[in-house]
């Protein structure tokens, strides 16, 4: 079997089995709502006042919940500051040791080291995951969606591939794809490289954003069964933080989950997009909502929480064992 029939193969089998959703490819069929003057999801109006230095502080690993918490700090500025939404691990790690952050997102592989450092519960973690492929768009006026590609997916040994690996293998075409890190892929990409690139969101949000040589050719979300619920991003706390502030705790898992889903309309991407721009995060209208995906993120907390905790590290370290795993005291069951 050439490269293109295996290529065409893997994308059937993405339709059957993720939930398919056409993106951006070049030219794009208009929604049929005027993007500057059409109704847009109006921000949340907050019944309580600003809360000044009572604020909770959080912050976001690079990659990993920075979409959700970006948009939590729009409609929920009141409560919350965001210090951070492009921390390395370790950074995250020093913020809340120092007490300069009380709740983070974190990737699943991150836990165990984290957990060793300062005490944390886990709140809850996403068991939805959004994968984004990547394409070059071709010059203008030539088409060559027919050319053959190589297919590279992000997140080498970590949930990503987890995901990826489990449904790909289960329909016979894990050949067809390899697994690199994601600044392998950043480095292709700055190279220009004429490939099929499939990137964990909000890594692809990113991409559009550095590299608009490239555009999403369809987004892909995982389901999984009753033994199969994978962690991907884990949302953290101080354990101090939640043992002194156990409304606090209860009252932000209320806001992340929600507004995590509100960007899972087109309504609300469109809003989203809006005040991206005027944040300055994005240079225009066009491009932010290429980059906002509308995918959601489903959040599972206390026992289902500590399955898929378990279980996902359980298969990162079947790839490196350094990862570890975590003690029952580290999640939070309020």
């Amino acid at each position: 079997m050439n490269i293109l029939k295996k290529i065409t193969a893997l994308l059937l089998i993405f339709t059957l089995v993720f939930s398919f959703a056409a993106c951006d490819g070049g030219d794009v069929e208009p929604t049929g709502l005027d993007f500057e003057n059409g109704p847009t999801v109006p921000p949340v109006v907050p019944e309580d006042p600003d809360r000044g230095d009572k604020k909770v502080n959080i912050a976001a690993v690079e990659g990993v919940g920075g979409l959700p918490f970006l948009r939590l700090l729009l409609d929920r500025g009141y409560a919350y500051n965001l210090v951070e939404s492009g921390a390395s691990p370790a950074e995250v790690a020093d913020m809340l040791k120092s007490n300069k952050i009380s709740i983070a997102a974190v990737g699943i592989e991150d836990i165990p080291a984290l957990a060793a450092q300062t005490d944390i519960r886990i709140l809850a973690v996403s068991a939805k995951m959004t994968l984004s492929a990547m394409m070059k768009k071709p010059p203008e006026g030539e088409d060559n969606s027919s050319k053959s590609r190589d297919v590279y997916c992000g997140g080498k040994d970590t949930a990503v591939q987890y995901v990826a690996e489990k449904v790909l293998r289960e329909n016979g075409t894990f050949s067809n794809v390899t697994f690199i890190t994601d600044a392998e892929i950043t480095e292709k990409m700055k190279n220009g490289e004429d490939c099929i690139f499939i990137l964990q969101e909000p890594e692809a949000l990113y991409a559009t954003a550095s590299y608009p040589d490239y555009s999403r050719a369809a987004t892909l979300t995982n389901k999984w069964s009753e033994d199969y619920v994978p962690a991907y991003t884990c949302i953290v706390a101080r354990g101090d933080f939640v043992d002194a502030n156990p409304s606090a705790v209860k009252e932000f898992l209320v806001h992340i989950e929600g507004i995590a889903n509100s960007f899972a309309t087109e309504m609300g991407a469109m809003y989203t997009a809006l005040e991206f721009v005027k944040k300055g995060w994005y240079s225009s209208n066009e491009t932010a909502m290429k980059a906002v995906s509308t995918s959601g993120i489903v959040y599972v907390e206390k026992e289902e929480m500590k399955k898929s905790v378990k279980s996902t590290l359980d298969f990162l370290n079947s790839k490196n064992p350094a990862i570890g795993q975590v003690d029952d005291s580290v999640f939070y069951m309020g």
